[in-house]
């Protein structure tokens, strides 16, 4: 519904392992292109992680060099967002 979304009108990073079985990365690219089309673009980054599945993202044997970064880099974003005022659209 559009409530849903305007409550979701937040700086979200969707991250998923390409190979994940328990949520697939498509849904999450569908549920970030549906809210990009309620509240822009600019609040939403999707990143799926080539090799890796549903916790590997967190356990794998080489998450520290492969999925690490993404996180960091993802929540520099996120931070980045909330400070330069991308945040809630009010409506």
């Amino acid at each position: 519904s559009d409530d849903a979304a305007r409550r979701l009108a937040l700086p979200i990073s969707f991250l998923s392992g390409a190979t994940n079985q328990i949520f697939y990365p498509e849904s999450g690219q569908r549920t970030r292109v549906w809210l990009q089309g309620k509240n822009g673009s600019e609040l939403y980054q999707q990143r799926i992680v080539p090799g890796y599945g549903h916790m590997d993202l967190f356990i794998g044997h080489q998450a520290h060099r492969d999925v690490t970064p993404i996180i960091l880099e993802q929540l520099d974003w996120l931070d980045g967002a909330g400070q330069n005022g991308v945040h809630r659209k009010q409506g």
